[in-house]
């Protein structure tokens, strides 16, 4: 049982790591792919 506690801390670790790198790569794509809408929905707007 001692020896499963360094494990369960580094799932955990693992997984918070995870899920805001997720976020992160979330945003980025969310931002990523509206800018690309707005230029493909609104040339007149990416043009001036």
């Amino acid at each position: 049982m001692p020896q499963m506690a360094p494990l369960f801390w580094v799932f955990i670790w693992l997984g918070v790591l995870v899920g805001v790198f997720g976020v992160v790569i979330g945003l980025w794509w969310g931002a990523r792919s509206l800018s690309y809408g707005f230029k493909y929905k609104c040339p007149g707007v990416s043009k001036g």
